[in-house]
Order: structure tokens, then sequence, then C-alpha cells
């Protein structure tokens, strides 16, 4: 029996990064499917003879998903924050924070959504000198500010909802298309600090417009027609596809398509 060499220890700040970004991205993926199934939703409620939101209790959980994803996309923002998540790390060793060659420069001012972090990083590469512990404190205080509707949307709306003030979700929640907006916020700086930092890039997995493969049609007629029978139903199947013809003999989705075009025009008079 040989022995063998202990593993070398993990670099805690790649590590922390790396956390952060997988925990991200799982979070984030979520979104365009959350966000399709409400455009779906909408987009039924544009034609005539329907009934809308059937199903109440699928409507809760749709927005009870919807809450979770703020809850944990704060998640992120508060473990980047605490006293050992990554800007704390940075603190005690700025000097990782290394201008990128120039090749990587222009693309990243180019993927920064958030004009706060994007004037931070030019005055830094313009500069020319190592980061210090100042700098990396101001960054971290431009993050806390920059994702502050995430923190209030989280504390004061989506986490207690039965405990606030009747006033606070008009003030204090991010309607669901404007969360696009505060992910990518969030998203400028990890993948900003992992370039900076190992010279490396991350792929964010999938873009806002992933497809979902029906899903957010499905969730939608679960919403608004209470079952799959009841959408059926409304698109009228049961006679046609029992018959073999008409647009139910080549599917679910082209009889919901041919049936919402029909059912899109004006009621005759």
């Amino acid at each position: 029996m040989t022995d063998q060499a202990p593993a070398p220890e993990r670099d805690p700040l790649v590590a922390s990064l790396e956390r952060e970004i997988h925990n991200f991205l799982r979070v984030k993926r979520r979104y365009p499917v959350l966000k399709a199934t409400a455009e779906e939703v909408r987009a039924l409620g544009r034609r005539r003879g329907l009934e809308r939101l059937r199903n109440d209790a699928f409507v809760q959980f749709f927005w009870d998903a919807v809450a979770m994803l703020v809850i944990d996309m704060h998640s992120v923002r508060q473990s980047m924050i605490k006293a050992e998540g990554v800007f704390e790390f940075l603190k005690r060793a700025p000097e990782r924070l290394q201008i990128p060659e120039l090749k990587y420069r222009r693309d990243t001012l180019q993927r920064i959504e958030a004009p706060s972090l994007r004037e931070a990083v030019r005055i830094f590469l313009a500069s020319g000198e190592p980061a210090t512990e100042d700098f990396v404190t101001s960054l971290c205080a431009v993050f806390i500010r920059d994702t502050d509707r995430i923190d209030k949307d989280r504390n004061r709306v989506r986490a207690h909802p039965y405990e606030r003030n009747t006033d606070e979700p008009a003030k204090f929640l991010i309607p669901l298309p404007d969360l696009e907006s505060e992910i990518r916020t969030i998203w400028s700086y990890l993948h900003t600090l992992y370039l900076f930092t190992t010279r490396g890039h991350f792929d964010d997995g999938h873009s806002f417009q992933a497809d979902t493969e029906g899903a957010a049609r499905n969730l939608a007629d679960l919403m608004v027609h209470g079952s799959i029978h009841g959408a059926v139903d409304y698109y009228g199947g049961g006679v046609a596809r029992a018959s073999g013809s008409g647009p139910w003999a080549q599917g679910y989705n082209w009889a919901r398509q041919a049936a919402l075009r029909d059912r899109e025009k004006p009621e005759p008079e």
C-alpha cells in the first residue's frame, strides 16, 4: 500500500465564486418558464368564450413559484456579502482582482448589465493599478445598492405575505417582467468577478428566452381552463378527436392553435 499525497486545498475565493454561480444558475433557469407562462395566460385572456383562471389553487402555486424565485435569488445575494462570502474573501486579498487581457476587456464591458458596475470597472481599468481593500469595500457597497430592490421585495413582500402592511406590495413588489433586469444585475457581478479573478469565462447556461418545450402553454391551460380536460373541451377536441378528423388529427398543439385563431375573432353580431 502506497501513501497518497493529500489533495491540494481548494482556493477559497474561487470555490466561493463557483458555488454562487452554480446556485445562481439553478435559480435563474426557472425564470424563462415563469415569464412565458404569464405571457400565455395574458394571451388566452384575449379570447372570447373563456372563463379566466378557473384553477385557483394552481394559480397560487404559480405565484408561490415566483415568490420562491425572488427569495432564492435574494439568498444568492446575501451569500455573496456574508462573512465568508465572495466579497469578504476579496477584501482579504484584493490583489486577486487583476486587469484582464485587452481582448477580454471590451467583452466584459459589453456584458455588464448594471450601470454602476460598468462605471466601477471602467475606473478600475483606466487606473491600471491593483485593486485595494477600499476598492473592494466600495464595490460591495455598490452591489448592495444595485440589488436593493430584490432585498426589499423579498423581506417586505414575498417572505412574509400575511404579515406585511397593506401598502407595501405596491411599493416594493417587482413585477415579473422586471425581475429579468434584477437577475441580470446579479449575473453581471458574478461573471465580472470570476473573469477578473480567474481569467476565465463562465457560461450562464441558457438565455432568458429558453425554449420551454410547451411547458408554458400547458401550465397556462391548467390555470385558465382548470385542467387539460377543460382545455380540450374549450379547443373543441372531443368530437373532432373521436372522429379522427380536423386539427386534432395533427395533435394537441395544432388543435390549440386553430381554436385560438378562431376564438380571437370578435363575436358575431
